[in-house]
């Protein structure tokens, strides 16, 4: 079928692929400019429905014109002149292709990706484009594609692999040939172009929709010449439009066969006339035999009726049908497997040949395809004892569970040097355990800075204030006299403890004793009022 709508395409009329293109074209760089106003433009948003819009027409535009493509086709195919259009035929093929082909913007989306579908999907709206081309009616057009799109469903899902596969090896073959154009001019001309700057202009959205647009120029005029003779095929098995067609242009030899057999009838029937004694009949048994050896030959074969398996006298059903279909092609795919498996065990009985078979002078002897047949069979052994054993290992780990430990993540202690250091890495607890750290190191102004983030940390906690990057300790202060002005204590201890650092941290100051021991002595203050609140709120 394939290479028949090759030929077609290139014996048939030239005002075929120029109807294609006249509306593929419009289409094609409607939807190019689109997506690339779409992608690059800082107006988009104002252009997005006015380009929408005109896409949608350049598409029903495309899709009238693949109709008259269509048409051409048909007339070549039945042998006729260049078709008539007529303000009725026209009015009917806008009708049926505006009406019916918007809905494949939809659905075929959906059929191909749940994938069993898309093929009936797909041979239907080929044949809306087909069968549309004005000489039915909107429902007559819709009832035949119908029919046609259920046709030989095996063949159909087979021309969809082939034609899927080539398309992918032409969509190749145009990426590689578009990426080397600009390099050969660079390498003839010296041309320098934004392609040969950066080979990563390549990969954009834009050159992937030139790429798609190109090959579906180039694929899609054979997809729909493919399903044009499947449909006129179809519909020759009720109209016998094809024989006709063969008929009166003698192709491939059938006008004169017909004449040929038409002259031997003749003189059949005048010798009948002569010498109705002499004449001896055909025997029926080598007549329906003859029969059956030319109705055999893929030119008749086609056109007998399809074997419909039927379970309780009623038909399997449209899905039941395909279903079976792949059943017969699975048991056809089994056979070569099931031959090597036959052979196989032959081969394995031809090791062992019976003693019976052998003479009895033979039977004592030790050669050496003796030796063969016990090496081989050997082998053989501890070949299935191995995989075996690896098996039953495997099924006793199949129960074993991996036990993940728990693993907690040691926490770095933060660098008090920096300045970027904020009191919410660390509770304030942790602070208070550096800081005394710090101490017995001797680090007493590091171990100043750990119990001044304390302080912050366990404000933070109590939720008196909150801690931010852009916070200084004067915002500090002036947050918790907000929140805490029935506390002038803590007020105090804090605005206390904020002095000593700034001094000591920001200024010269030295950190002694008695400084540090002041500022514990805040910090604690500050603790111990939130724990004398507590417990008279428990008294109360």
């Amino acid at each position: 079928m394939v290479e028949e709508a090759v030929h077609l395409l290139r014996m048939g009329p030239p005002g075929a692929l120029f109807a294609y293109y006249v509306g593929s074209l419009p289409f094609v760089l409607g939807i190019l400019y689109y997506w690339a106003d779409m992608s690059k433009s800082a107006m988009a948003y104002e252009h997005c429905a006015l380009g929408a819009s005109v896409v949608a027409l350049l598409y029903l535009w495309m899709k009238c014109w693949h109709a008259v493509f269509a048409a051409f086709l048909h007339a070549y195919l039945v042998g006729k002149d260049v078709p008539v259009w007529t303000w009725d035929r026209i009015r009917h093929l806008v009708v049926a292709q505006i009406v019916l082909q918007p809905y494949s913007l939809i659905l075929l989306p959906i059929a191909f990706v749940l994938t069993l579908p898309y093929g009936w999907m797909s041979a239907f709206f080929h044949n809306v484009s087909y069968l549309g081309d004005g000489q039915h009616d909107l429902k007559t057009v819709f009832t035949r594609s119908r029919e046609q799109a259920g046709l030989e469903s095996g063949q159909n899902h087979r021309i969809l692999l082939v034609l899927f596969s080539f398309g992918f090896f032409v969509f190749l073959n145009l990426a590689t040939g578009i990426f080397l154009i600009p390099h050969l001019f660079k390498m003839l001309f010296g041309i320098e172009t934004v392609f040969t700057l950066s080979r990563w202009c390549f990969l954009n959205t834009t050159f992937l929709a030139v790429l798609v647009s190109v090959t579906f120029l180039c694929m899609n005029p054979l997809i729909k010449t493919v399903y044009a003779l499947r449909s006129f095929y179809g519909l020759s098995r009720q109209t016998g439009e094809d024989l006709k067609t063969e008929l009166r242009r003698g192709k491939g030899g059938a006008g004169w066969a017909a004449a040929l057999l038409i002259l031997v009838l003749v003189v059949n029937g005048l010798a009948e006339e002569r010498d109705v004694d002499t004449q001896k009949d055909v025997p029926a048994q080598k007549l329906n035999e003859a029969l059956d050896d030319v109705l055999q030959h893929p030119e008749y074969s086609w056109r007998l009726p399809r074997e419909k398996i039927k379970t309780t006298g009623e038909e399997s059903g449209f899905f039941g049908s395909f279903f079976d279909e792949v059943g017969v092609t699975l048991k056809k795919a089994w056979k070569p497997f099931k031959k090597l498996w036959n052979k196989f065990l032959d081969w394995v009985d031809d090791l062992f040949p019976k003693a019976k078979d052998k003479p009895k002078a033979q039977e004592r002897e030790w050669d050496w395809r003796t030796s063969l047949q016990i090496v081989v069979f050997t082998i053989l052994t501890a070949t299935v004892s191995l995989l075996a054993i690896l098996l039953f290992r495997k099924w006793k780990e199949r129960g074993i569970r991996t036990h993940h430990v728990a693993s907690q993540a040691i926490v770095a202690k933060p660098n008090l040097n920096d300045e970027k250091v904020q009191a919410s890495e660390l509770p304030w607890e942790e602070w208070m355990a550096l800081a005394r750290e710090l101490m017995a190191k001797g680090e007493r102004r590091l171990a100043l800075r750990a119990f001044y983030l304390a302080s912050l940390a366990f404000l933070s906690h109590r939720e008196w204030i909150g801690i931010a990057v852009y916070k200084s300790n004067r915002d500090y202060l002036n947050e918790l006299g907000r929140r805490s002005h029935a506390l002038p204590t803590l007020i105090d201890f804090f605005s206390q403890n904020v002095a000593v650092f700034e001094a000591v941290w920001y200024g010269l100051h030295p950190v002694d004793e008695v400084i540090l021991g002041k500022f514990q002595e805040n910090l604690h203050g500050i603790l111990r009022i939130e724990t004398t609140r507590r417990e008279e709120a428990q008294a109360a």
